[in-house]
Parts: structure tokens; sequence; C-alpha cells
């Protein structure tokens, strides 16, 4: 069986080299096509990550100018008491 090329073939579009498609050569057409379609849904899951990590720095950054608005107003009321408190002892 030297010469035999015997190879399961399918009769879709010719192939390059042997004029018929071979299950192989389908596999690959089929697996480049899941490739394109799972490189489609991570992009679209990289974008979905990069609007949400845009929200949470907004909210980080609202939340720390909240936070240090709120550190002065203590240092205030604080700095206030203290000198009442001097006054009247």
């Amino acid at each position: 069986m030297m010469g035999d090329d015997t190879m399961s073939v399918i009769s879709e579009t010719p192939s390059v080299f042997t004029g018929k498609v071979t299950h192989a050569e389908r596999n690959l057409t089929r697996m480049d096509g899941n490739r394109a379609k799972e490189l489609e849904t991570l992009k679209t899951k990289l974008m979905e990550v990069h609007e949400e990590l845009a929200q949470t720095k907004s909210k980080l950054s609202a939340i720390s100018a909240r936070k240090e608005t709120i550190e002065k107003e203590l240092s205030t009321v604080k700095s206030t008491f203290t000198s009442k408190m001097q006054i009247l002892i």
C-alpha cells in the first residue's frame, strides 16, 4: 500500500493540494471560525471590563474626595471644640 493515498474526503470546496477537502482541512476551517468567534467574544468582554474599570476609578475618585472633605470638616469641628473647651475651662 505504498502509493495508496486514501484520505477521507468531503466534497466541499477543493483543496489546493488534492482537489478535494479532507476532514483535517474541514476541521482547521471550523477551528479558525471558532477562534474568530472566541476572539470577538474576548474583545467584547475586554471592552466591558475596561468600562467597568473606568466606572470603578470614577467611584474611587468620588469616594476619595468625600473622605477628604469629611476629614477637613472633622478637623475643623475638633479645633472648634477644643478652643471652646479652653474658653470654658
